[in-house]
């Protein structure tokens, strides 16, 4: 039976999230190229029939031409056809790379929002793709594949509900498409394979994660047509966005090309993030500490004292008992404790 690829959502050309140092994000943008050439040579050495890019291998209509020339020159690596469904943010505007530039042969774009097939003799692939950022009208709706063979649609869109802004798709239009398995992008955190009437479907989810906000172990689908369709999962991000929670304020090994975020918490009189994460950055890639701790017990018995410290504690200690935020009432203590000790603020 015919064995595809199915990704989607590389964004290319992405700007990132604020907050990281732009030496940082200049290599997590680099990285996202590695993730792209790790698809292409798992797709080469899986063997497949057909690579499936299922919207948004540009983060914007109108990447620049270095990105779009160096994506199309990867594509053109791959030993089986590529099919591209412009999405949301790679939508097919005039000026768009899709249109403007030469695509390698073996790259196909669904360059309409009208379903169209390609028939590659063993199996039909079938597709459509956005035409402007948003498409509120359903694709899918009234589709159903006129072909004995085993057939695949690569499609973006939202399954979450009927109103979608970038292109809605029901499960009932699922159910009535009679496609062996649908490409689904749009969602970046993959889905599992589910079924509607015979129609195995799944978001592959972004192959690479841009920001620590991401679920970890991203990746992409290797599916095989069948009825059922079956799908397996591959890793294939090049760096991963990793956060960590100790109240060790360390990080064990095998994160050297990773971005970590690393929070401490339980019980520390003072952290200091700056000097950790200077310490911890040769264990790293990046290396961002967030401070979750809270004060030691021994530092609230100080509120018996007869001091100004303890008249400080003692208050604080009030206000958490008629419920007041603890993390709030702990970052005063800190700042408070700090000033009367004439320390340096703990933050």
């Amino acid at each position: 039976m015919p064995k595809l690829l199915h990704t989607a959502d590389i964004h290319l050309d992405s700007p990132l999230q604020a907050g990281l140092p732009e030496s940082v994000a200049a290599a997590v943008r680099e990285g996202l190229f590695e993730t792209l050439a790790r698809l292409i040579e798992t797709a080469n050495d899986e063997r497949v029939d057909a690579m499936l890019i299922a919207g948004d291998l540009f983060d914007s209509p109108t990447p620049s031409r270095s990105v779009a020339e160096r994506a199309f020159e990867l594509l053109g690596r791959s030993n089986a056809p590529v099919f591209i469904s412009p999405g949301n943010h790679d939508y097919l505007l005039p000026r768009s790379p899709y249109l403007m530039l030469p695509l390698p042969e073996n790259v196909h774009v669904f360059r309409s929002e009208q379903i169209e097939a390609v028939d590659l003799g063993d199996f039909v692939v079938y597709g459509a793709g956005f035409r402007s950022s948003t498409v509120s009208r359903p694709m899918l709706d009234g589709f159903h594949a006129d072909t004995d063979k085993p057939s695949v649609m690569v499609i973006h869109g939202e399954t979450a509900t009927a109103s979608a802004q970038y292109h809605p798709i029901s499960t009932e239009s699922i159910a009535a498409s009679g496609l062996d398995y649908l490409a689904l992008g749009h969602i970046h955190n993959r889905s599992e394979p589910q079924t509607a009437g015979k129609t195995v479907y799944a978001y592959s989810g972004t192959p690479a994660n841009k920001s620590f906000r991401g679920t970890p172990g991203r990746g992409a689908y290797i599916v095989e047509l069948g009825r059922p369709s079956t799908v397996r999962f591959i890793p294939t991000d090049a760096r991963r966005f990793v956060t960590i929670e100790s109240d060790t304020p360390s990080i064990p090994d095998g994160y050297e090309r990773d971005l970590v975020r690393l929070i401490v918490t339980g019980e520390h009189e003072h952290l200091d993030t700056d000097a950790l994460e200077r310490e911890l950055a040769p264990r790293a890639f990046y290396v961002k500490v967030v401070d979750h701790t809270r004060l030691p017990m021994r530092i609230w018995q100080r509120a018996d004292e007869d001091t100004l410290a303890g008249a400080f504690l003692g208050a604080l200690q009030a206000e958490r008992e008629r419920g007041e935020d603890d993390e709030l009432v702990e970052l005063a203590a800190r700042f408070g404790l700090a000033a009367l000790d004439r320390e340096e603020a703990p933050l």
